[in-house]
């Protein structure tokens, strides 16, 4: 089995052992108390300098180098498709409003890890899933904000290590951005999931065709019928997945890429005006955290979304308790190109 059983929703995952023994012994001690770092081990405190240091210029390295601009691939040089702009869209596996938390661990993980890629020529976007169990390399930090040491885990944790609020996007933004080559990500959104129904029934509901049947999740959920979803509807078939079934993440993220997709056609066809975004966003503010403004946020609206999204390429596996979502780098590597990139000329 690979999570807890009898938890459909993730929302008392804790984080793995592997993790613990990087906190320090008052830390630890402290936090035992509380359950969600039982058992955590000792850690040296030995590079608050250095890694202050490194903390305050890690966007700049991330966002700011040139490096990605112009590369040579299998004998060819490609330049980067400047029209684009990322904008990294969270889910989060925490109940109720937004609420920035002291101790790293009880912010949420990231369940729903999705990049739009926005292309201002012609107002297409295509999107791009990460698996929340993709292992990757992310940063540990104690209840100080201070970084321990990098670990190679699943890639919700790191959501988890900030406060469950713009700290937690940013960590989550630099993350996904070493993921895919440091290509710059502009903005985050992120949504508390409890909030989505809150959302959902802002605008009236999503009205959806059902690809495949999911009565499992709703009686009414056939294959091919056509569903307006209230809100707590749309919670059930965006959150739900079996945990005691391996592997049962990526079926869960197809739903949520297909609602998403929905939810967007359907404001892009209503043409919300930028009073109707304003008021959307006043309802969803409690469970919201994003750098963007109102006017950014209606412009998603104007694109037309591809309806074949991609996905980070890898394998999934069994790992000791968990899901472990291995990236084929060379794979990644050759769709990064084909999204982001165009042959450059005269090169």
């Amino acid at each position: 089995m690979n999570n807890q059983p009898n938890n459909n929703t993730d929302r008392n995952r804790e984080l793995p052992k592997g993790f613990k023994r990087f906190l320090p012994v008052i830390l630890a001690a402290v936090i035992l108390a509380a359950a969600v770092f039982t058992g955590l081990a000792i850690a040296n405190h030995q590079r608050n300098v250095r890694e202050a240091a490194a903390n305050a210029s890690l966007a700049e390295q991330t966002q700011d180098s040139s490096d990605y601009r112009l590369i040579a691939y299998n004998g060819k040089k490609y330049e980067y498709n400047s029209d684009i702009k990322t904008i990294l869209f969270l889910g989060v596996d925490k109940t109720g409003e937004v609420v920035s938390q002291e101790y790293p661990g009880y912010g949420g993980q990231a369940d729903t890890i999705l990049l739009l890629l926005l292309n201002s020529s012609d107002q297409t976007a295509n999107i791009l899933e990460i698996p929340r169990d993709t292992m990757t390399d992310i940063s540990i930090y104690d209840s100080n904000n201070q970084y321990y040491a990098t670990q190679n885990a699943q890639i919700t944790l790191q959501y988890a290590y900030g406060d469950g609020a713009s700290r937690s996007n940013w960590l989550m933004k630099n993350t996904v951005s070493d993921l895919i080559y440091s290509l710059p990500i502009e903005s985050v959104i992120s949504l508390n999931m409890e909030g989505l129904d809150t959302v959902v029934d802002g605008i009236g509901g999503v009205t959806m065709t059902m690809d495949a049947d999911y009565s499992y999740i709703d009686p009414s959920l056939t294959q091919g019928a056509a569903i307006t979803m209230n809100g707590s509807l749309a919670e059930r078939f965006t959150r739900y997945r079996d945990t005691n079934t391996s592997g049962s993440n990526l079926q869960r993220m197809s739903r949520q890429t297909l609602f998403i997709e929905a939810f967007l056609s359907q404001a892009r066809k209503a043409s919300l005006s930028g009073s109707a975004i304003s008021s959307l966003l006043n309802t969803a503010d409690p469970y919201l955290t994003t750098d963007m403004d109102a006017e950014s946020i209606k412009a998603l609206y104007s694109y037309s979304f591809n309806t074949n999204a991609s996905v980070i390429p890898g394998e999934m596996t069994q790992g000791d308790v968990y899901d472990e979502y291995h990236v084929d780098r060379d794979a990644l590597k050759d769709l990064i190109i084909q999204m982001y990139y165009k042959e450059a000329n005269n090169q």
